[in-house]
């Protein structure tokens, strides 16, 4: 190949695209240890590592090879080394994610049986058993395991992983289906920023940075539902916003909705689109996708747990400002320690709403309602897990202002400049290492990490 060829492609914008997808696909392959674990990182098939992982992981086993959502044998399975839930947890004494409602009140597992594996007792073949905290208490359990997850996430996977049910290929397929699914919601962020850029180079910039200097890195070589969640929000606002595809956007708000409800919130802006255009036979067309996932989900929980209103996870408040104040500054699950270029993003949103009103104004919604209710939820943190998760669909919303940042009164001064490429860099850093050392970074802030590993802490 000639130097000028060469030239030609580095130049061109599907050269720049196609490393961007590569170094999202990159982490896959990567495995580190679980945490708490010594271990170096190995190159391997995809595997998960912790948190919901391995409990997101049995549903779908479950659905592709038992035809059900009952995970009682699929947990007793995993016990006995079953890979069910992941080739790092086969034989392990994980908890079960599952609840019960009894009386009319809603239980959760980890209220009858004991969390620390160490109090697990053994079988005459040495596998771990769930063990109850008292005598008495498995005795009027029901003999089904619902997850207390929903089970969007395992239905949307189904038809994918079928061909490889009962082989540890399930697993891989899992996660290679969050990342297509993470580049497919780079697709839909290119679309979206399209009017708010004036070159082919500074939109893919801003894809970059929201897309490799946030969690969703990370997130995108997992199993959890938020990278799934960032997805389908992008491809709705883009299909409303952009092409005026409200059936598109309906029913990728109904898709999240089945994966987690709060989800639905981000359709009301949307709407507000229909009311500020008089567009009444859209809003009707985006409202019946959502209504047909509601709908779902009461007649699930009518299967489930014998009654519509009887959810497998119970809403609970915490403090408001609490949560939104450690979702931003927490150095274990804020997105600015994490993620510090949202700086930028936020510094600029005022500039963006100012150019953009329209369009500002509904992405600005979308991000407030979101943030707001998570905010409100009393596990804000995520519990375990890498970042802000619980506000990783709406980041790319907040990072579309940075197409704005260029011109900033400050960004035309070299020390201006300096100071946003280096938040920039910070960004990819940390949420890189995120990625790659997947176990090794989890609840915690990578530079904390990266001391103990170049041996300056624990």
């Amino acid at each position: 190949m000639s130097a000028s060829l060469m030239h030609a492609i580095v130049r061109g914008p599907r050269f720049w695209r196609g490393l961007l997808y590569f170094l999202l696909a990159c982490p896959l392959f990567v495995s580190g240890p679980l945490p708490g674990f010594a271990a170096p990182l190995i190159v391997c098939w995809p595997r998960i590592h912790s948190g919901d992982e391995p409990h997101y992981l049995l549903m779908l086993t479950s659905l592709i090879q038992d035809g059900d959502l009952d995970l009682a044998n699929d947990y007793t399975a995993v016990h006995r080394g079953g890979l069910g839930a992941g080739r790092s947890f086969a034989g392990q004494p994980i908890d079960h994610h599952v609840s019960w409602w009894i009386g009319g009140r809603l239980f959760y597992w980890w209220e009858f049986f004991e969390q620390n594996p160490d109090r697990w007792k053994r079988d005459d073949n040495g596998h771990p058993v769930p063990t109850p905290k008292t005598r008495s208490a498995p005795s009027f359990l029901p003999p089904h395991e619902y997850s207390q997850h929903p089970p969007g996430l395992a239905m949307l996977l189904a038809p994918f992983a079928f061909p490889c049910r009962g082989t540890p290929g399930v697993e891989s397929v899992a996660l290679i289906g969050t990342t297509v699914t993470v580049i497919l919601g780079a697709v839909f962020f290119e679309a979206l920023i399209a009017p708010f850029t004036i070159s082919w180079q500074q939109r893919l910039t801003v894809t970059a940075i929201a897309f490799l200097g946030t969690p969703l890195w990370h997130y995108a070589r997992t199993l959890f539902v938020e990278p799934y969640l960032a997805t389908l929000c992008l491809g709705a606002y883009a299909c409303t916003l952009r092409f005026r595809a409200f059936a598109w956007a309906g029913v990728l708000i109904g898709m999240g909705l089945l994966m987690k409800p709060p989800f639905a919130l981000l359709a009301i802006p949307l709407w507000g689109v229909c009311w500020a255009r008089r567009d009444y036979r859209g809003a009707i067309i985006l409202t019946l996708p959502i209504v047909s996932a509601a709908l779902a989900i009461l007649a699930l929980n009518q299967f489930m747990h014998g009654s519509v209103l009887s959810s497998s996870i119970a809403w609970r408040s915490g403090n408001v400002l609490r949560g939104a104040m450690g979702l931003v500054f927490s150095p274990e699950h804020g997105l600015l320690p994490f993620s510090p270029s949202a700086l930028l993003a936020i510094m600029t949103f005022r500039r963006f709403l100012a150019k953009h009103r329209r369009d500002g104004l509904v992405i600005a919604a979308g991000v407030v309602l979101y943030c707001s209710c998570m905010s409100l939820w009393i596990d804000w943190h995520g519990g375990h897990c890498f970042g802000p998760r619980m506000i990783v669909p709406v980041i790319p919303l907040l990072f579309v202002a940075l197409c704005e940042t260029p011109n900033l009164f400050w960004m035309q001064h070299a020390d201006g400049k300096v100071f946003a490429w280096t938040l920039v860099a910070g960004s990819v850093v940390f949420n890189g290492l995120g990625a790659f050392a997947c176990g090794w970074a989890w609840s915690r802030h990578p530079l904390s990490f990266l001391s103990a590993w170049l041996g300056y802490g624990r």
